[in-house]
């Protein structure tokens, strides 16, 4: 949806849309980048869980508002949200979704409502996006998914450009949606500074002789970087990511590169 007339020009928020329906949310104040050396980061702040939940809470019932929950229903509903900076839209994801979903897609909305508080300025974009069994590749900024399944998970991974530096955040989110508002029992995260090398199947981010593949699945099993032997950080291809695909975890990278 575009910045609605009401709005100033200049705007610089979020709005959570569904249908033709929108509420607008602030930009989380008060968090950070924060760097763990040359090679990691993460997303900090004051009372950060707490924030989230009161996020989940109001997107939830924006949800509920405008989806019809009663048994039996198996309407298709368009939700999603655009993040507009000095009233240009730089971010946008809808979703497609039946009324079971609800909880799943709101979680996962106040998520990025978080993340881009603080990452907007860098003009982030989404390298895959899953929900349950749904699963798409954009590389963009603008994104569209149908999530065909019932959703009581979800990934995705987020990258931007700081420094001339490639920087991944990516995250796995297990809920427990039996209360109204869904907390996450199960919520992993990795992230990496490097250069990203984007493959058919998954892509790497490379750096100082390590590989870290990410396609939603392996970037979050134990021991998820690789050392390169064979070749240097910049031989690494798109090919050579797409054959760690086909590793066991306990496999030596060595072998394949």
């Amino acid at each position: 949806m575009g910045l609605p007339n009401n709005f100033p020009k200049d705007y610089t928020g979020i709005l959570v849309w569904c249908g033709n329906s929108y509420t607008a949310l602030p930009l989380e104040q008060d968090l950070s980048l924060v760097r763990y050396g040359p090679d990691s980061f993460s997303i900090k702040g004051e009372n950060q869980a707490e924030r989230l939940t009161e996020c989940v809470a109001i997107i939830t019932d924006f949800l509920f508002a405008n989806v019809k929950t009663e048994q039996g229903a198996d309407d298709m509903y368009n939700c999603g949200l655009n993040l507009y900076v000095n009233g240009k839209a730089e971010f946008r994801v809808s979703t497609l979704f039946v009324h079971n979903m609800a909880k799943c897609i709101a979680h996962l909305l106040a998520t990025l409502v978080m993340d881009l508080s603080v990452l907007y300025e860098y003009k982030p974009w989404v390298k895959y996006l899953a929900v349950s069994l749904d699963y798409v590749r954009p590389d963009s900024n603008s994104v569209d998914i149908v999530i065909r399944w019932f959703a009581a998970e979800y990934a995705f991974a987020l990258a931007f450009t700081k420094d001339g530096e490639d920087f991944v955040l990516a995250r796995s989110e297990h809920l427990n949606s039996l209360d109204r508002y869904p907390k996450a029992y199960l919520n992993r995260e990795i992230n990496a500074c490097g250069r990203i090398v984007d493959g058919k199947h998954s892509f790497g981010v490379v750096k100082n002789g390590k590989l870290l593949v990410l396609n939603g699945v392996r970037e979050f099993r134990p021991g998820p970087w690789y050392s390169l032997v064979l070749v240097r950080d910049d031989e690494v291809t798109g090919s050579i990511v797409d054959q760690f695909n086909h590793i066991d975890d306990d496999d030596e990278c060595e072998e394949y590169i």
